[in-house]
């Protein structure tokens, strides 16, 4: 919703502080952050409904908006937005209302004091080993299989992809470092013998691409343009790689990058990795997250290997 204009200077002052922060904690690249877009439709809401003091808003409000966002239209697909949408919609106004208070600028949070009543979201696709083992051996690009790579063989989530740079692939050691991951937080990634191999030919391809500039970053993800390759981008990359295939099954599924996320973090599981393990490669806070894959784990014979394609 970047396309939405604020009349009210005084929102637009506050947004731009609350992107000033976000970019100073790392979230973000200079173009507006996650959590920005959301607070900036939620306040372009508020100005349609005449309010116009942050002081006035109370729990009925948020609650008013909520209900907007459980019907509001996509943009880019048909249908309305998705449970994790409209949850993201209310987590970022409650981080903006958070940072309000911070400055002083707000009493209390009202998100904070409001119940919402999510829609249930359905489990989220994923694709099998066998499924994976055939789109790696597609005869597609270098980078349609460094995609691959990094969402299924490496676990990384869309916005680390998107934000990956070339410095970040360490080849003498074999691991990816995601600088900025989920909660701000960094780690190493390792890289097996066969995604390492994906990785550095889709490097040797790209060298020319890549105009050498050490006072900067340069993207690892490029498109025709040269420029950095958007997260939704990557998405439809990896739409055509299926869409190619004669997976009819996996094309079904309406698989995205996050579902390969969630595949291979099932895949380990299944070939009985530690729960532990896959937790530090996934990069979660708490292993309660990572247990919910072991849920959908098979008491079936044991798959091979998830990383030999």
């Amino acid at each position: 919703m970047k396309h939405l204009v604020l009349h009210n200077p005084y929102f637009e002052k506050w947004l731009s502080e609350f992107h000033k922060i976000l970019l100073l904690r790392g979230i973000g690249n200079g173009k507006e952050p996650m959590y920005v877009s959301p607070v900036r439709e939620f306040l372009y809401f508020l100005e349609l409904n005449e309010q116009n003091n942050f002081l006035t808003i109370k729990h009925e409000c948020i609650l008013r908006y909520h209900q907007y966002i459980l019907n509001r239209p996509r943009h880019r697909k048909p249908g309305i937005l998705s449970p994790i949408s409209t949850q993201h919609h209310i987590q970022s106004i409650r981080i903006f209302f958070d940072f309000l208070f911070d400055c002083k600028k707000v009493t209390h949070n009202p998100v904070r004091q409001t119940k919402f009543k999510f829609r249930v979201n359905t489990p989220r696709q994923i694709a099998s080993v066998e499924e994976m083992k055939i789109l790696f051996r597609r005869n597609i690009s270098p980078m349609m299989k460094a995609i691959l790579s990094c969402a299924y063989g490496c676990g990384l989530r869309r916005s680390e992809m998107y934000q990956l740079n070339l410095e970040d692939i360490n080849l003498k050691e074999k691991y990816i470092l995601v600088r900025n991951g989920k909660g701000n937080k960094s780690r190493l990634v390792p890289m097996s013998d066969s995604i390492f191999n994906y990785i550095n030919k889709y490097i040797s391809f790209m060298k020319e691409k890549w105009v050498m500039d050490e006072s900067k970053s340069f993207p690892f993800f490029l498109n025709s343009h040269g420029n950095r390759l958007t997260g939704y981008s990557l998405n439809k990359c990896l739409k055509a790689i299926i869409n190619g295939s004669k997976l009819k099954d996996l094309k079904a599924k309406n698989i995205t990058l996050h579902c390969l996320r969630h595949s291979i973090a099932v895949h380990l599981i299944e070939n009985g990795a530690k729960i532990e393990l896959v937790k530090d490669f996934l990069g979660h806070s708490q292993i309660d997250t990572t247990q919910l894959y072991a849920i959908r784990r098979r008491r079936s014979n044991a798959v091979a290997r998830a990383f030999r394609f």
